[in-house]
Order: structure tokens, then sequence, then C-alpha cells
């Protein structure tokens, strides 16, 4: 058997496991089903890493706690840039039309880089799943959930700048 048939046999055993465990730990299915297929990416790039010897789906766990932990963290961040854009009297997702500042809003979102606008619009506005927005922007998962973070951030710090400039 070649190491794809291989790892397709391992996909088909232990995906259900991994799932369950990363809907446990994450406690959303759809996120969760992102980070079984990252998993399950990273497992078959590092294939020739795995001792032999040793039980296959416990290092896919292992593999499986660190990509929910990196994501976990990841998303930590993002809250904190969202909490401080809260703070500042935005609502930064879904904005109140009635608000004067959803024109401030708008304003400093369309003074972000395209890539920026993209996947805020896809991810946030339009709730795709990480998936979903890498295939209709033809990146991987990872590309989109930093571009992400950094939009975020980005847009944090230009409604700030804006805000400060109209004052």
């Amino acid at each position: 058997m070649t190491n794809k048939e291989i790892f397709e046999d391992i996909y088909v055993n232990f995906n259900k496991n991994i799932l369950y465990y990363l809907t446990r730990v994450l406690k959303d299915y759809h996120q969760a089903e992102d980070l079984m297929h990252e998993t399950f990416l990273k497992a078959y790039r590092k294939m020739d890493t795995f001792k032999k010897d040793s039980n296959i789906l416990t290092w896919l766990y292992a593999i499986a706690h660190n990509v929910a932990v990196d994501y976990i963290r990841k998303q930590n961040k993002l809250n904190v840039c969202l909490q401080r854009v809260k703070m500042n009297s935005y609502s930064l997702w879904h904005p109140d039309p009635a608000m004067e500042s959803t024109m401030d809003f708008m304003i400093s979102f369309s003074k972000l880089k395209l890539s920026y606008r993209q996947v805020i619009t896809l991810r946030r506005f339009k709730d795709y799943t990480t998936n979903e927005a890498g295939e209709k922007l033809n990146w991987s998962d990872s590309k989109v959930k930093t571009t992400l973070s950094r939009a975020t951030c980005k847009l944090e710090k230009q409604l700030i700048e804006d805000e400060q400039h109209n004052n």
C-alpha cells in the first residue's frame, strides 16, 4: 500500500474520533470540522515522524489537541482586539444602521487593503466557515485565519485613527 492509501484508511477509521474530541473541546461543530481537516493534513505531512510502535489514535489526538490550543490562542488574541474596538463604541461586525458611527465604520473599512476587506466580508458579514472562505479566495485555511486576525487588528487601528482625526 502507498502512503496515500494508508493515510486514507487512517482517516476513514479515526476521523469521527478526532471530530468528536474537537467538538467537545471547542463546542462548535463547524469549527471542529475545520480543525479536524487541519489535524489530518498536519498528520499526513508529518507521517514520517510517527513512531510505528506507538498508537496512531494517540498520535492523532496529540496533533488535534495542539491544533485546538493554537486555534483558541488565536481566538483569544482576536477577542482582545474586538473588545478594544467595542470599548471605542464600535460594533465591529454588525454596526447599527441608525448610528452615526456606521458611516465612520464603512469609511475605515474601505481604507483596508483588498485582501483584508475580502476576508472580513466572508468570515464576519457572510458567516462563511474558514474552509468556505479559503475555497472562495483560493487560500489555505491558515492563511484565512492569519489574514482575518491581521485584518481585524488593522481595522481596529484604522477606526481609532479615523476617530482621532475627526475629533
